[in-house]
């Protein structure tokens, strides 16, 4: 079988300049000549970009994630800069109420207390809430349920600030990928009481709607994050976009995520990196894969076996984590949003001040088409598949280009 042997840098807290080493390969003693430039400029510690994809860490055993592979996940993604942790339902329980709706037992907290203990450092902790149309036995919509969601909701609040986690830290998926009428309709009632009473606490809602039009409005407007798939804003064309973007211009905060697969099958290129720039591009705040936890009951060194397919990013088994092209592109594509990020930062910074020279309009020409030109590749959701062929060297040819830019404009 063919092999590859990937090289990975890290420079950080590396003086700028070059470096010159070499790969000695035994037996036979193969010298692979190596020859690192270091730039001084450095890349935050934290990405601007958001990054999650349903790890589900907080329980000993779903999915894909087991009590022996979870430390090594989980700090496998923070390496790679996830900052948003999902987890199931189990970690928000309902606790108990009275015939009015009145709370008189407390939830459970130890799950949300052990899952947040594992990840301190993110910066939101989203929840998928899978919400019915009772809640704690009340129907939907009736004064009991009203007043017992806004107490359980109110409770959680409360407890996660006694945990120094904001209530902004906190999000909610109700209903996963609503492309219903009802669907929708249980994504308001819910949304309604849990805005009123906790306003900051995010509802993140991915509509599965192929025409966004048909779905509630409503259910829009209670949303504090909309998340569409990707693939499905690339194959449904402007009139999706231009839905999505009025949104996004009316408050509503713009994710994108992927679910497609099985994930070995999609180009690291297209899929995973790429997802960050059309980020970029459109405004989006955040992106997310489905999952890194899933690799469909099955080793990832053994996917025959697998019950539909993994979607795993990595490589994944009961008890070890390993790095693959496809979470490498992701970390990858996080870099390329931070250099853009990084070089309109500076070019608002230079123009505040009134610079004018070649290199600052240079610098503005190159941000006005950078993401244009990288996603230009994606015309169709076959093209996220890696058997389409495909230029996969424009995105590094621009962030060179944006490099070079931000280092022009040192010392103006």
């Amino acid at each position: 079988m063919t092999r590859q042997v990937w090289l990975t840098f890290n420079s950080k807290d590396i003086p700028g300049g070059e470096y010159e080493g070499q790969v000695v390969v035994e037996p036979g003693a193969i010298r692979v000549p190596i020859r690192l430039k270091v730039c001084p400029i450095a890349l935050p510690d934290q990405p601007t970009l958001h990054l999650g994809g349903w790890d589900y860490t907080d329980a000993s055993s779903l999915f894909d994630v087991t009590e022996q592979n979870r430390t090594a996940l989980i700090g496998h993604l923070q390496e790679h800069c996830v900052d948003t942790p999902w987890a199931s339902s189990s970690v928000m329980p309902n606790g108990k109420y009275d015939r009015n709706g009145t709370m008189i037992e407390s939830p459970d907290a130890k799950n949300f207390k052990t899952w947040i203990e594992r990840w301190p450092n993110a910066r939101n902790y989203f929840v998928f809430s899978c919400v019915g149309e009772q809640f704690a036995g009340f129907e939907m919509g009736t004064p009991p349920f009203k007043q017992a969601v806004a107490a359980w909701i109110n409770w959680w609040a409360g407890q996660l600030v006694q945990w120094n986690v904001k209530p902004e830290q906190l999000g909610l998926l109700l209903v996963d990928e609503p492309g219903t009428p009802q669907q929708d309709k249980v994504i308001a009632e819910y949304g309604k009481v849990i805005r009123a009473a906790q306003p900051k606490v995010i509802i993140w809602e991915d509509p599965n709607w192929l025409d966004p039009l048909k779905g509630s409005l409503e259910m829009y407007a209670i949303s504090t994050i909309l998340c569409p798939q990707l693939p499905m804003w690339v194959t449904q064309g402007k009139p999706f976009a231009d839905f999505y973007a009025k949104q996004r211009e009316a408050g509503r905060e713009l994710w994108f995520y992927t679910c497609s697969g099985p994930g070995r099958l999609l180009d690291p290129y297209a899929c995973h990196r790429l997802q960050q720039w059309f980020c970029w591009q459109y405004g989006a705040k955040g992106s997310c894969f489905w999952a890194f936890g899933d690799s469909s009951d099955a080793s990832s060194w053994n996917e025959y076996i697998s019950k539909s397919g993994a979607y795993t990013p990595l490589f994944l088994d009961p008890m070890t984590v390993t790095q693959g092209k496809h979470m490498e592109a992701i970390r990858e594509g996080m870099e390329d949003y931070e250099y853009l990020r990084m070089l309109r930062d500076r070019v608002v910074e230079l123009q505040k001040k009134g610079a004018s020279g070649k290199a600052v309009v240079a610098a503005a020409t190159l941000l006005a088409s950078a993401a244009d030109r990288v996603t230009a590749c994606l015309k169709q959701q076959s093209d996220i598949n890696w058997r389409e062929p495909k230029d996969r060297s424009i995105a590094d040819r621009v962030r060179v280009e944006i490099l070079t830019a931000l280092l022009a404009l040192e010392g103006i």
